[in-house]
């Protein structure tokens, strides 16, 4: 069973945390008395009890009286709680840097285009992590004194806020802020461009977390690895510029195909001359650090195969210095904004990837970036002015950003089966240009002239876009000026993808072109994007709610079908062997690459009713259809080819080998992206024999929990 943890003292509602707390409190309190000999007193045994009731209760109402579908564990050292209201002690020593969670079931809406459409539950994991014990052996064997009695906050607390504190300005945010001539901790908001203060993002106030700063702490080695990755002092919110520039070549190795906005020598110059915002800095390095094996990243992996989790600090770094940004819309934030979307599907938490990019839309709206006047450079602004850009390369910049979003919002529209959030009618932005992705990243004059494949993946998926809204359209849209608009947009789409520059064309010496250029990751999603479309819109029934009350809005070619799924799995048979990194820098082919595997399963399930249809002596005639009805099953050719035992061996064996090499490319994408485990469950599943009504993505009895926060080592 799946379940995502998030930070409980951001995600936690306050009368839970209130709850919580008091049940912790409590448990503690216990814990201490029995340790030292000490009876309990018959108001603190009531009052445990009444706690313990008032969290049942609350639990209950998540659970909607199901109590297989949420449970506590307390990690605290609870005392005789277990087996009540499904909650169970967990054994950890008090302060000894145990966990206290809480799991908790909720329901996401999915429209037809997403893998298993309908209401669908979704188990979340809220986690707390308590401090260890103080460093003072008095402190620890005195149980009155404060810090052993309370355990830490479970949300923000008075004294992350105190008034003995300086203040800390916006540009606190950027790695060296400059000082007032006085000397002050921080600038006046006369003298910034930003005025207004807020407490440090990252004061190690959080339970759990132990930072420079607070050198009276025990320390895990675990925490200890975190802090060296990040600077100290004022700077202690960016990474250190070992860990940084690492990180960086990485991520422009591996991934910058699919961010062709971020600009590495702009980035370079302002980490040298030290304005780089800190919350950019961390995005970057949130993602690039499941791409890298540096000696301190490895610790913070539970397995080898977590590849992932080596983003869990620069990610919590980097929502701690979001939060002051958000009143603040700048390119800036909505950049970083759209790393985190990227990071939070990485780490398995798809509704969060669903918030992020709504947050990323929200800036490029507000900034009112999908209009073309919006793109031209800021009056009285001098060319070179912002750290040597020029006025093109602000406004290609801009308009790359745009589409980034663009992007994001029609692969969560059709991921989710909704409608998507950028509509069409308000866009007025030119298209992204190669010369655009080539201005801020000028490829080397030695190297081959190949066009940059992002444009063309741009243009693909806004026809996918248009596409997927006719798809998820409430009712359906079975009409005919739907069929013929979905229709026109197909055509329209194939006509621009035969017409692709000859380089952008998928052949062997293509892809190892574009794998020496760093550029695999964008062509590839490219051919995956389009034959997956053509896959789908030709046999509706690979999911389940394409056939609306027996209609269909392209007519079905089950040779066209078979044709682009057997395309799209030889393209990941020959890129997992040439560049696997083409597959492992794309989260979202796991939309695509779901949809080849169904295409599989759909022709095991055809060849296996042809068979027993034969040993029965009876005919099937090639407009029966096969598995799913609508359209979407195998006739005329592929009978022909089962009339004799071995023919229908051979068709299973290859529609086998082709499906493990779709479920195998999910496996290794699985190992830097954790969402795409739902897409493997689901698909596994199916394999089973469940129909779309049975599948349970979100159950998987071998699977551990999503963890926001590594394990203690």
């Amino acid at each position: 069973m799946a379940s995502f943890d998030f930070d409980p003292s951001t995600a936690l509602p306050w009368d839970l945390q209130r709850h919580l707390e008091t049940l912790l409190v409590g448990q503690q309190q216990q814990q201490q008395q029995l340790s030292s000999n000490q009876p309990l007193s018959p108001n603190q045994s009531s009052s445990s009890q009444a706690d313990l009731d008032l969290f049942n209760s609350f639990g209950n109402n998540y659970r909607g009286g199901d109590s297989s579908m949420g449970e506590y564990s307390g990690g605290a050292g609870a005392v005789g709680m277990g087996g009540t209201g499904g909650m169970g002690g967990g054994g950890g020593d008090v302060g000894g840097g145990a966990r206290s969670s809480l799991r908790v079931p909720f329901f996401r809406y999915f429209g037809p285009t997403a893998y298993t459409p309908g209401l669908r539950r979704v188990k979340v994991e809220l986690r707390q992590e308590q401090e260890p014990p103080e460093s003072s052996s008095s402190e620890a064997q005195d149980p009155t004194s404060s810090s052993s009695s309370a355990p830490p906050p479970l949300g923000p607390t008075p004294s992350s806020s105190s008034s003995n504190r300086q203040p800390h300005h916006l540009d606190y945010l950027y790695s060296n802020p400059p000082t007032a001539a006085s000397g002050a901790e921080a600038v006046s908001p006369s003298t910034t461009t930003t005025s207004g203060s807020h407490p440090s993002p990252d004061d190690g106030t959080r339970a759990g977390r132990t930072t420079a700063d607070s050198p009276s702490r025990t320390t895990t080695r675990e925490e200890r690895n975190k802090n060296a990755l990040f600077k100290r002092g004022r700077d202690k919110a960016f990474p250190t510029d070992e860990i940084f520039e690492e990180l960086l070549d990485t991520f422009f190795t591996s991934l910058s195909s699919q961010y062709p906005f971020l600009s590495k020598s702009r980035i370079l110059e302002q980490h040298r001359s030290r304005t780089l915002p800190a919350l950019l800095a961390n995005s970057i390095c949130a993602l690039a650090s499941r791409f890298s094996n540096h000696p301190l990243l490895l610790p913070l992996r539970s397995t080898p195969t977590n590849l992932w989790e080596s983003a869990l600090p620069f990610e919590e770094q980097a929502k701690q210095l979001l939060i002051p940004l958000l009143s603040f819309p700048t390119e800036e934030t909505c950049t970083a904004l759209v790393l985190l979307s990227y990071n939070e599907f990485g780490g398995g938490r798809d509704s969060g990837l669903f918030m992020y990019t709504g947050m990323a839309i929200r800036v490029v709206q507000d900034l009112g970036m999908q209009h073309e006047i919006s793109l031209a450079p800021h009056l009285g602004e001098q060319e070179g002015a912002g750290g040597g850009e020029t006025q093109r390369e602000e406004i290609a910049r801009r308009r790359l950003l745009f589409w980034a979003v663009f992007l994001l919002d029609r692969f969560i529209s059709w991921g989710t089966g909704r409608r998507a959030t950028i509509a069409e009618s308000e866009i007025d932005v030119a298209l992204p240009t190669v010369e655009d992705c080539e201005l801020l990243n000028p490829p080397s004059p030695s190297a081959p002239r190949a066009p940059h494949p992002w444009p063309a993946l741009i243009y693909i998926t806004r026809h996918r876009g248009k596409i997927s809204d006719s798809l998820n359209a409430p009712g359906g849209n079975t009409d005919l000026k739907s069929r013929e608009r979905v229709e026109r947009l197909q055509g329209n789409m194939i006509a621009f993808y035969s017409s692709m520059h000859p380089v952008l064309h998928f052949s062997v010496q293509s892809f190892k072109l574009y794998r020496d250029l760093h550029l695999s990751p964008a062509f590839l999603l490219l051919h995956l994007l389009f034959h997956s479309v053509i896959t789908v819109l030709h046999r509706p029934s690979l999911l389940q709610n394409f056939s609306h009350g027996g209609q269909v809005l392209v007519e079905p070619n089950i040779e066209v079908s078979r044709s682009s799924a057997r395309t799209l799995a030889n393209m990941l048979s020959y890129a997992d062997l040439a560049g696997p990194v083409a597959i492992l820098a794309n989260p979202f082919a796991d939309q695509l690459i779901f949809i080849s595997a169904m295409a599989f399963l759909d022709e095991r399930v055809a060849l296996e009713l042809s068979k027993k249809v034969d040993s029965m002596g009876l005919g099937m005639s090639s407009s029966n259809g096969g598995a799913g009805g609508s359209g979407g099953g195998f006739g005329g050719s592929l009978m022909d080819g089962t009339k004799t035992p071995t023919g229908t061996r051979l068709l299973r064996s290859f529609a086998d080998s082709k499906l493990d090499v779709s479920i195998s490319a999910l496996k290794n994408i699985t190992s830097h992206w954790a969402g795409v485990g739902w897409v493997i469950r689901t698909i596994e599943q199916k394999k089973r024999g469940f129909s779309f009504q049975e599948v349970d993505p979100d159950y998987d009895a071998e699977e551990p929990s999503v963890v926001l926060f590594p394990r203690d080592p």
